[in-house]
């Protein structure tokens, strides 16, 4: 509730080895140096009808650099938030995604009691220009 909550993203596809599934964080190596562009995507589910300003966040280094917000807060059980990030990159950068949500109570992705898409409907996609 109201926190930035880390999104667990494990189903992992990538060129080499620089994201790590332990501590969810992408870190850039030496050939990675350079200018990147990143989109974020988080998919928001509540078990009622408040989906309370739903957010989506890229922090650089563990700072809060991009963040895109969501003003619904009726009648919405299932929101989507994207954000785009455009940076440059330098050797042993991070990248990490949060999301946010003003309800005490929310689950990423699809509603996983109903069968839903789970953290499957949340991605981190990053591109060297």
């Amino acid at each position: 509730s109201a926190t930035d909550t880390l999104v667990e993203l494990n189903g992992v596809t990538q060129s080499h080895s620089a994201y790590n599934t332990g501590t969810y964080t992408w870190t850039a190596t030496a050939d990675d140096a350079g200018i990147w562009i990143f989109n974020a995507q988080a998919s928001f589910y509540t078990s009622t009808n408040n989906n309370n300003h739903p957010r989506v966040y890229i922090f650089l280094n563990g700072a809060k650099v991009a963040g895109s917000y969501s003003m619904a807060t009726v009648s919405l059980r299932h929101v989507t938030v994207h954000q785009q990030y455009l940076v440059n990159i330098s050797t042993s950068d991070t990248i990490k995604m949060y999301g946010h949500c003003d309800l005490a109570s929310f689950f990423f992705g699809s509603e996983t009691s109903s069968g839903g898409g789970g953290p499957q409907q949340c991605s981190l996609l990053g591109h060297k220009l």
